[in-house]
């Protein structure tokens, strides 16, 4: 069952769906048994971070997380 929801990308297992399926109430209904991706997100510690900033954005509308730290950063640097 595993495969059905999972996939290798870059060494490590990731979500096949976006947004991805086990997003509940904006909380991951999965948290416990969450892939190793999902875990390391968003990868500040990969290589090219820079060359990526503009693919979290793109996740702004999907990731809970995402969100929630953009708009904390809004808040904490008083965006209007």
């Amino acid at each position: 069952m595993r495969e059905q929801y999972i996939e290798k990308y870059d060494g490590s297992d990731r979500i096949k769906t976006s947004p991805c399926l086990f997003l509940k109430d904006l909380k991951c209904s999965v948290y416990e048994s969450r892939p190793a991706d999902c875990k390391s997100y968003p990868h500040l510690h990969k290589k090219d971070i820079t060359s990526r900033l503009l693919g979290v954005i793109d996740n702004y509308s999907e990731c809970p997380i995402v969100f929630n730290v953009y708009e904390e950063l809004k808040t904490e640097y008083n965006f209007k």
